[in-house]
Parts: C-alpha cells; structure tokens; sequence
C-alpha cells in the first residue's frame, strides 16, 4: 500500500532525542517521503464522543515549492513525483518510531490553506482520520437484513433484528478493513436492533445511530475507542471497574505528578511519572451542558398497523433532571445546579425517527445521548505536560498534587482521572500533550 523504505535523514528531536518520523503522501498508487526539513509541525488530537483522529500538518512551502512541484531535502531540490487529485482523496501516513514505541496515523487531507509562521511561508493540510473520511463520504444503504444469511420479506420486526454491537462490527469490517475491530474487546451488547438507513444517509450516520443505542447487559452506554487503528467497543462503567481492579498498571501504567511552580519537585518515582505545571481545575457550564439535554420526541412508524405514532410525552430539563437523580446516579451525587428558568424549563426537542415496535424502546431512543451528556456535568481537568505517546481516550491516570500548601480545592485534583480527549503536539525539536480528563465517576 505505501513505502515503507526508510530514510536515516527523516528524524526529528525530542528532548535531544533523535526519532525517526515519516511522513508520505499517497494517492494513485504513488508514494512520496516529505523530508524533514520541510516538517514545521504537527498536531493530533481525538476526544471521547468520536473515535476518529483529526488533525493539522504543516510544511513549509518557501516560494510555493510545494504548489509548483519540489521540496529541499538533505541540501539539495527535490521534484515531488505527487499530485493532488480533486476527490480530496489524498492519504497522508505518518509514521513515528521512538526506542520500542511505534505510533502509525493514517489521514486524509479535507483542506489545505496557505499561512507565515516565523516568517517561514507554509501549507496547512487539515487532515482526518482515513476511516472517518471514508465513512462520512460513502452514502450507500445500510440494513441489519444484510447481517441476516436468510430471506428477511416474511420475518418480522423482531425476527429480523440482531445484536447491535454485532450489527456495528458489520459495518466497519465491510467498509473498512475485515480486521477494523478488535474482536477479544468487542463488547456485546445487551440489546437488539432493526434498522434500514434512508438511501441518501453515510454510514457515518448510520453508525452514530447504532452507537446512540447500544447498551451493556447493566443498561450503560457503550463507547467505541480506537487503539492502533483498530476499534474498540467497551462498557464506561467496565472501564472503571478494571481500573479499580487492576490499580491502573495495564490501562496507563503512570502517574501525572501535579506540582505548582513554586514547589517544583521530582514527584512519584515512575517510569511513566511526568511533571506537570501548567493545569485548569473547572467545571463545564451547567447551563451549556443542559441546554443539549433537550426533549427527544419520537415519530413511530409500526410496519404492523401501518400507521405513525407521536410519543410526545413533556419532558422538561426539569424532570429529566429528577429522572437521572433517581434512576441513575449513586446516592451520594446529584444534579442541583441552579439556572435560569428559559433552560430549566426548555421545551425545545428534537425528532428522533424509529420502527421499533416496542413503544417504550422508541419512547426512550435518546437515553444514551443523554446520559453521554453527564460525563460533561462532573469535574473537569485540563493539563500540559510533555509529549505521552501511549495516552489514549478512556484511560484513567492517577495525579498526586504536591504541594506544601493545604487547600480544599486542590486536594480535587488527587485521585484517578478518566481521559476525555487530548492533543499531540511535534516539531522538528519538541513534543507535548495537552490532556483533557473528567471524574466521571462522581457520577456512578
């Protein structure tokens, strides 16, 4: 697919470090290697409601050389045997190798924009994952019929629905790669489905829709993460459990040391021990987070009375609030942010479309979106610290605040922290993370 030869020149520098970091462009079945003297930067980054990396690649682009065809390389020009073609379809690998650690991105180029940095004239290339690319672009019908090897024209509703963590599998196994997923943590799911997506919809739509309804045996939502370019489907409240059991070692294996400038110290001794100094304690707007907890109201289609229902049952933020107080948080943690009355009272909603036959399953098709909302209502904890390579969304870090001083506030920051998104940052001498993460399980 690529070539993968490798070029000893192609190196960047970390903490003095020299890493070995390709990038190549590839379409048409032609490959070109970027040297590194034309890398300015790179930025990665993912976040916990979608399992697909995005990102920014910059490389310079003195006198247009890139637009008009050459790059400088090892002293000298080089043409560049590479074009663009309008489709958008251009792959972009980057690959990036440090002692036994190997970290492989795959994009696409969605954009691509002109701009000085340093005085140094560049390219942008807005880049995303390949299978996001490919997903939300390839609009084609979609059915859990397929799933099924039999005649589905006489089964009925419930005879044709399957297991929706299976029918998820379906999807990206025979639109991505056969092995897209990871089958030893593929989670099943607890519930069924039938589903026909509208002949104009991307699959990108119709995996968001399985997603949006795909629970474990206790009723949890069930999140898809990405890991070495293969997905991922997995329990929250597992997630936490095994972190609890396994005391971090095989989800992170580290410890964030958390210090103030003042009191720099060394911190925990562990091979994966990082200071940190620069840090945001906060909580997420309650107002913002309620304004998404809107009324879900259900247009019902039943293939057997051949008639729609409206389940437009009122649900206010209000009493979704009371609902969530009761039937799914500890007893110990409730939602009792104050706000105005235009969000405590919203009667706004938005129209989910569903042939669920079971009236109570279409009345309740938004519980996950909704119960997704939570993880933004707990604290929240924002850091910088250097480039982590093996960090990833839904992993738990522990962080030890150190600290001479005694303060209520700080002692929040100690503790095991759920990783909700981040930010890889490279250049041709440096490497840092920005890493945003959640107690969630104030919640649970």
């Amino acid at each position: 697919m690529y070539n993968n030869q490798k070029n000893n020149s192609n190196y960047i520098y970390i903490d003095g470090e020299p890493v070995e970091f390709l990038i190549t462009l590839i379409n048409n079945g032609v490959s070109t290697i970027i040297p590194t003297d034309n890398f300015v930067s790179l930025s990665v980054e993912e976040n916990i409601n979608s399992p697909f990396y995005k990102g920014l690649l910059t490389i310079k682009n003195d006198n247009n050389s890139f637009d008009t065809g050459y790059f400088f390389g090892e002293g000298k020009v080089s043409e560049i045997n590479f074009d663009f073609v309008e489709t958008g379809e251009n792959l972009i690998l980057i690959q990036i190798n440090r002692k036994d650690l190997e970290k492989i991105y795959i994009f696409f180029v969605t954009d691509e924009y002109n701009e000085t940095v340093n005085n140094v004239n560049c390219k942008n290339f807005v880049i995303e994952d390949s299978s996001f690319y490919t997903l939300r672009n390839r609009k084609i019908p979609f059915s859990t019929c397929d799933i099924l090897e039999t005649d589905t024209t006489q089964l009925s509703d419930a005879d044709r629905e399957v297991n929706i963590s299976k029918a998820i599998d379906y999807l990206l196994t025979n639109n991505l790669t056969k092995n897209s997923t990871d089958k030893e943590s593929w989670e099943q799911s607890a519930n069924k489905i039938y589903f026909t997506s509208n002949c104009n919809d991307s699959l990108l739509t119709s995996l968001d829709y399985l997603m949006d309804k795909a629970i474990d045996k206790n009723n949890d939502p069930l999140y898809m993460f990405k890991r070495e370019n293969k997905f991922y489907l997995y329990s929250l409240k597992k997630l936490y459990n095994d972190y609890l059991i396994n005391n971090y070692n095989y989800n992170y294996g580290g410890t964030y040391s958390i210090s103030s400038d003042v009191t720099a110290k060394p911190g925990v001794k562990s091979s994966n021990s990082i200071l940190i100094s620069s840090y945001n304690l906060y909580n997420e707007s309650s107002e913002d987070t309620l304004r998404d907890i809107v009324n879900h109201k259900v247009v019902n289609y039943s293939f057997k009375n051949k008639k729609f229902n409206l389940y437009n049952k009122d649900n206010t933020v209000r009493e979704l609030k009371d609902n969530i107080n009761k039937n799914f948080l500890n007893k110990n943690t409730q939602i009792s942010r104050e706000t105005n009355e235009r969000i405590e009272n919203n009667t706004y909603f938005k129209y989910l479309y569903t042939t669920n036959p079971s009236n109570l399953a279409s009345r309740y098709e938004g519980r996950n979106i909704l119960l997704k909302n939570l993880i933004n209502l707990s604290t929240m904890l924002s850091f910088s610290c250097p480039g982590v390579f093996n960090i990833n969304t839904g992993n738990f870090v522990n962080i030890n605040y150190i600290d001479e001083t005694s303060n209520k506030n700080l002692k929040k920051l100690n503790g095991g922290w759920f990783v909700v998104g981040y930010k890889h940052t490279f250049t041709t001498t440096s490497f840092t993370s920005e890493i945003a993460c959640t107690k969630f399980h104030e919640l649970i």
